[in-house]
C-alpha cells in the first residue's frame, strides 16, 4: 500500500515517526506519501515516490537529507528533496544518498570527505548534485564511504574511499 515502517535506533529521527525515541515494534513513518522505494543508511532514511520525487528524514549532519539545510540535529519526519524529479532508484550509504534518474544519469548529496559524490571534489553538497561524466546507469549502489554503478555497456564505475579495495583497485 506504499506505507513504510520503521524500528530500531532513532537518536537522529531516522525512522520518520516525529520522535526520537527508539522502537522494538515498528513504527509507521508519519507525513509521506505512498513510496515504490526506500533506503537506509546509517543515521537517516530516504524513499522514492511512484511519481519520482524523494523524501529523506533522520540525521542531517552531512548533509544527507539533501534538503540544502545543515543543522547539526536530525529531522524525525520526511521532508521532500528538492531539485530532485524523476528518480527511479535509490541507495544511501554512511553519510550520503544518490538516485538514478529516469534519463540514467544519477544524483548524490551528503557527505563527500572521500569524493562519494562522484563530483570530482571532496565538498560536501546539502542540494543533489549530478555525479560527473556519467551516463547511461543501469543500477547502481552505495557502500560506507563509496558508491559504485553498472552502465549499459556492462562496465563498473566506482567512487570515494578505497579502503579494503572497495573500488575494485589496488
Amino acid at each position: 500500500d506504499g506505507t513504510v515502517w520503521c524500528w530500531g535506533q532513532n537518536n537522529d529521527g531516522q525512522l520518520g515517526d516525529g520522535s526520537t525515541t527508539t522502537h522494538v515494534d515498528a513504527a509507521r513513518v508519519q507525513g509521506l506519501p505512498p513510496v515504490s522505494q526506500v533506503a537506509a543508511g546509517a543515521n537517516h532514511t530516504c524513499a522514492i515516490t511512484p511519481d519520482g520525487s524523494v523524501w529523506c528524514w533522520g540525521r542531517q549532519e552531512h548533509g544527507e537529507l539533501g534538503d540544502g539545510h545543515h543543522p547539526r540535529e536530525g529531522r524525525p519526519f520526511p521532508a521532500m528533496v528538492p531539485g530532485v524529479a524523476g528518480a527511479v532508484e535509490i541507495a544511501a550509504g554512511d553519510m550520503h544518498t544518490c538516485v538514478r534518474l529516469r534519463d540514467n544519469t544519477m544524483r548524490c548529496w551528503g557527505g563527500n570527505d572521500q569524493g562519494q559524490l562522484g563530483t570530482g571534489s571532496s565538498a560536501t553538497s546539502y542540494l543533489p548534485v549530478a555525479v560527473a561524466d556519467l551516463t547511461d546507469v543501469a543500477t547502481f549502489t552505495a557502500g560506507f564511504h563509496h558508491t559504485c554503478a553498472l552502465k549499459r555497456d556492462a562496465s563498473v564505475w566506482c567512487w570515494g574511499e578505497n579502503f579494503t579495495c572497495a573500488l575494485g583497485a589496488f
